[in-house]
């Protein structure tokens, strides 16, 4: 274990953080895709050029895994992100990422996905 500074308004504390490696992944794709990750940080770059893709994610029970998905280019094509069965992201049935460099990080709450980290340009 490391122990780092935890410094607040008025206090430090020490925290005990656990000494784990974390799998790192990165792939491109072109087309419609499923993941299987179920531990680790997985990036996934998505080149829309040829036509609009789905990422369809893992389910999120027992899953342990981090998906950055980013758009890396600027057709007008799309990547729509979609849980598995019934699941959500954050309460929506799908995330779209419609503008080249916008992407989106999910991490599963052991029953559905939520968003940790983000970049969008939303249309309305």
């Amino acid at each position: 274990m490391r122990t780092v500074k935890e410094v607040g308004r008025n206090y430090t504390s020490d925290i005990d953080i656990p000494s784990a490696s974390i799998d790192y992944t990165t792939t491109t794709i072109t087309a419609n895709a499923t993941l299987s990750d179920i531990s680790g940080l997985v990036t996934v770059l998505c080149d829309c050029t040829s036509g609009n893709i789905t990422i369809s994610l893992p389910t999120a029970v027992g899953n342990q895994a981090a998906f950055n998905i980013k758009k890396i280019d600027s057709s007008s094509n799309t990547v729509t992100i979609d849980p598995n069965s019934s699941e959500t992201i954050d309460g929506a049935a799908t995330v779209t990422i419609y503008d080249d460099d916008d992407f989106v990080q999910v991490q599963s709450d052991n029953s559905n996905w939520v968003i940790t980290n983000l970049k969008l340009n939303l249309k309305w």
